[in-house]
C-alpha cells in the first residue's frame, strides 16, 4: 500500500515494515538552480569579453589613434595589423553569441577557455609594451574569464 503526502514524503507498507521516502525533486531543484547561474554568469562574462576585444579591434581599424596615440596617422600598415587582430575575434564573438542563443554548454566552455587565453595573450602584449593598462585590463579579464570557465566546468559536472 503507498500512501502520499503534499509535503513531498511517500509512505510504503512491505511485509509489516513502513518505508519512508523523500521526494528529492527539491534538491535536484537546488543543483539545477546553481548550474543555470553558472551558464548565465558564463554567458554575461564571455559575451562581455568578446564583445569588448571586438569593439576594440574595429576600433583599431577605423580609429588606430584611439589605441596607439603615438601614430596618429591610419597607415596602411596599421591598417592591415588591425584587420589581423579583428580577423579571429569577430568570429569567435559571433561563436559565443551563438552558444549563448542556444544554450550549447560544452560549446560555451569551450568558446570561454579560448577568449581567456585571447585575453591573457592580449596582457602578455601589454607587458612586452610596458603599458600597466595593457596588461592590467586583459589580465583581470582573462582571470574572470577562466574563473567563471571553471564554475561552469564544476555545475556541469557534478549535475547529474
Amino acid at each position: 500500500m503507498i500512501l502520499g503526502g503534499a509535503d513531498g514524503l511517500r509512505s510504503e507498507r512491505h511485509n509489516g515494515r513502513e518505508e519512508v521516502h523523500v521526494n528529492n525533486e527539491c534538491t535536484q531543484r537546488e543543483e539545477s538552480m546553481t548550474t543555470i547561474d553558472a551558464i548565465r554568469l558564463a554567458s554575461l562574462v564571455t559575451a562581455i569579453n568578446v564583445l569588448v576585444a571586438s569593439g576594440f579591434s574595429i576600433a583599431a581599424i577605423i580609429r588606430p589613434q584611439v589605441l596607439v596615440p603615438a601614430e596618429p596617422v591610419r597607415t596602411r600598415a596599421s591598417l592591415l595589423l588591425a584587420m589581423y587582430a579583428a580577423a579571429p575575434r569577430i568570429p569567435l564573438a559571433l561563436f559565443v553569441l551563438w552558444a549563448i542563443y542556444k544554450q550549447a554548454t560544452p560549446a560555451l566552455l569551450t568558446l570561454g577557455a579560448v577568449a581567456g587565453v585571447m585575453q591573457l595573450l592580449d596582457a602578455g602584449i601589454g607587458l612586452f609594451q610596458q603599458d600597466l593598462r595593457k596588461c592590467a585590463g586583459p589580465l583581470f579579464i582573462a582571470v574572470l574569464q577562466f574563473f567563471v570557465v571553471y564554475l561552469l566546468h564544476i555545475s556541469v559536472r557534478i549535475t547529474p
